[in-house]
């Protein structure tokens, strides 16, 4: 089987090196053009009978529109499959409206990257499986009239195939959406998962280092949980960080972060929050868990929550503050659970209390 020629447009030999590392030469043919016009240039000296492959375009500031058009337009008959690159909204509408194949994110990830091209070049071999079906039977019909017929039942079976293409499409982007929200969030509370969490942490400790905005971060620990896992069953257990999950993904401000951190912890990251003002979002989510009732199995159960509280501070690692917070809410349990207690311990302080 030969290989696809995939041709990349951008300005920039990045995308093609990143390909040349992900595909096999023994798939697809790889050429990079670094302009539009230059594309333009070298697909109009192609036969309309020649696949051209796949067209990879770096969308910046160029004039895609018009040269996707043109294509569409040279090649309506010839396999063809057109991706896009880009991180812009508007050009995502404008290019759907065009009739591209697939459309991708700058910040795609290899293992999505080389995914979704080699689904296009499957989509591409099945087209050129069609159109070389279609020139079977043209070639085997001697009579006009049958001849004519059989291009246009070819037609009508490339177009069911085209839409067939698309529904896949539609269905990979959204298993694809499904396995990203899978892969960064824990499955029974619905928060970020352990690494999702501290990934997240570490991007806003360098905004936070950036732009010199305060940064707090909220330990919550589940009291007594693992009486109610002995007394009630581990379903109850779920149940109670099922709630607990729920409330903070509904009360939460938009541009704040909450993780289980592990167990029956928490850990809440709060982006332009001084120390006094993290104090009140922790009172506040205390108080409102010590109102909950979890009905589980005819039980009725009562929580409470212990939370340390701590303002990042210039120059600490992602463990070092998280491990101010953690101390603070161990002091909390200490000093008898069910309250908020905020970071006091000095600089360089280590390990935890009790």
């Amino acid at each position: 089987m030969k290989p696809i020629h995939l041709l990349v447009i951008e300005k920039v030999d990045t995308l093609s090196e990143r390909l040349r590392n992900l595909l096999s030469s023994e798939e697809f043919t790889i050429t990079t053009i670094p302009s539009i016009q230059e594309a333009e240039k070298i697909l109009e000296e192609f036969p309309l009978d020649r696949p051209v492959g796949i067209v990879l375009i770096h969308a910046r500031e160029e004039p895609w529109e018009e040269f996707v058009r043109s294509l569409r337009k040279q090649f309506f008959l010839t396999p063809l499959q057109l991706l896009v690159i880009t991180e812009s909204l508007e050009q995502q509408k404008l290019l759907l409206e065009e009739g591209m194949d697939d459309i991708f994110h700058p910040a795609i990830s290899d293992d999505e990257l080389a995914l979704r091209v080699r689904v296009a070049g499957m989509r591409y071999r099945r087209q050129v499986q069609l159109v070389e079906e279609r020139e079977f039977l043209r070639k085997a019909v001697k009579q006009e009239e049958e001849l004519a017929a059989k291009i246009m039942d070819q037609n009508r079976k490339l177009k069911r195939a085209f839409e067939d293409i698309e529904r896949v499409n539609e269905e990979l982007v959204r298993a694809n959406k499904e396995l990203e929200r899978i892969a960064r969030h824990d499955a029974l509370s619905g928060l970020l998962n352990r690494i999702t969490l501290f990934n997240a942490v570490d991007a806003e400790i360098e905004r936070s280092l950036r732009s010199g905005a305060p940064l707090s971060g909220i330990m919550v620990d589940i009291d007594h949980f693992k009486n109610i896992n002995d007394d009630y069953g581990h379903q109850c257990g779920d149940e109670v960080i099922r709630m607990i999950g729920s409330w903070l993904l509904g009360n939460l401000r938009k541009y704040d972060l909450a993780g289980r951190y592990g167990g029956e912890e928490f850990f809440v990251v709060l982006p332009n929050t001084r120390l006094n003002h993290a104090v009140k979002i922790a009172e506040r989510f205390r108080k409102t868990v010590q109102t909950y009732t979890i009905q589980c199995n005819s039980h009725s159960i009562q929580i409470t929550a212990s939370m340390g509280v701590a303002e990042y501070r210039m120059g600490e690692t992602r463990d070092m503050w998280i491990n101010r917070c953690d101390r603070a809410m161990y002091v909390a349990k200490h000093r008898g659970r069910n309250q908020v207690v905020a970071d006091t311990f000095p600089s360089g302080h280590t390990g935890r209390l009790g």
